[in-house]
């Protein structure tokens, strides 16, 4: 029973369409779950808890061995959120062969690569706008990581 964990989604709370991996403390796809397969090597199935019973179901859980993490708290994910939004920027910086958006937009203070610093400039406002838009719809469980990433601005560097 000790290597087991449990893979659950609360009936209310949570990025949509994902399970809480409970040995990995992570939220994962719920279609990239079988309960029969390995996950990381542990055995998972999942559990359809209502929020109301959640810390409840919990601490019994743990009572009878099975050792569970902690669901993410809404500002975890926005943190996961942001970390995403900065290694996304920083993809982006390098399809010019910037080492990352910040040496990318301090291109704008040479003469040679002035127009990349300016444009990575805008891009960076922009996308980070839209990003601080999108975190209380993540912390409101209204919106997955993913589905905020895909709403962000295209980081496309213009063609001349």
């Amino acid at each position: 029973m000790n290597n087991m964990t449990y893979v659950y989604k609360p009936a209310t709370g949570g990025p949509p369409d994902m399970l809480w991996d409970s040995a990995n403390t992570r939220w994962i796809p719920a279609n990239s779950f079988t309960p029969s397969e390995p996950l990381d090597g542990v055995y998972s199935f999942p559990i359809l808890v209502p929020a109301k019973d959640l810390d409840q179901m919990t601490q019994m859980l743990r009572e009878m061995g099975f050792p569970l993490g902690e669901l993410a708290a809404p500002d975890d994910l926005v943190k996961e959120f942001e970390a995403a939004v900065a290694r996304s920027l920083d993809a982006f910086a390098r399809e010019k062969q910037y080492d990352n958006m910040d040496k990318a937009r301090l291109a704008s203070l040479t003469v040679d690569f002035r127009t990349d610093g300016d444009y990575a400039n805008q891009l960076y406002d922009k996308v980070w706008g839209a990003a601080f838009a999108l975190e209380d719809q993540i912390r409101a469980g209204a919106l997955t990581v993913g589905d905020a990433l895909a709403q962000l601005p295209a980081m496309t560097w213009p063609t001349a």
